[in-house]
């Protein structure tokens, strides 16, 4: 039974809010004690989602190459270093609580746009920054009352 395009968007969003939602927790979970080393969790992570992908969708990924043309060591530098993003993601948590990663991770929009911006790559407005914020913001409330850092884990921030 074929889904309509508005039941489509909403199960996607659910999947993202339910994957997402629990990064924090999970990668706490799969690098406590009794759990995988650190780069090993990472690469397990991502190893099982491009499986779900490659079953979601085994078509588009196989056109992948054929949709991006040129672009397509572009996106693989990009895919490389996301990958980087997220192996000192998962190495900051070794020492850093979960919401403290997860309010420095969601300063990663405002960044990059800045950023963009900086360098001129790219035309920055006003709401998207005022939509960083907004988002930031919420990323902080959530997390408010799990927020403290001891000497020790803010040493773990700068590495």
């Amino acid at each position: 039974m074929p889904f309509s395009q508005k039941t489509k968007t909403v199960l996607a969003y659910t999947v993202c809010t339910l994957v997402w939602g629990t990064t924090w927790f999970s990668i706490r979970l799969t690098i406590a004690p009794g759990g995988y080393p650190t780069y090993e969790a990472a690469a397990l992570r991502f190893s099982i989602a491009i499986v779900v992908i490659a079953l979601c969708v085994p078509r588009e990924l196989a056109r992948v190459r054929e949709r991006v043309g040129t672009a397509f060591p572009w996106l693989c530098a990009a895919g490389l270093m996301n990958s980087a993003s997220y192996a000192l993601l998962y190495k900051g948590e070794e020492n850093v609580p979960g919401s403290v990663a997860a309010v420095i991770y969601g300063a990663l929009p405002l960044l990059t746009a800045l950023g963009a911006a900086a360098t001129r790559s790219e035309r920055i407005s006003a709401g998207q920054v005022g939509g960083g914020v907004v988002a930031l913001g919420g990323i902080v409330m959530l997390f408010w009352d799990r927020l403290h850092v001891s000497r020790e884990q803010a040493a773990g921030v700068d590495w």
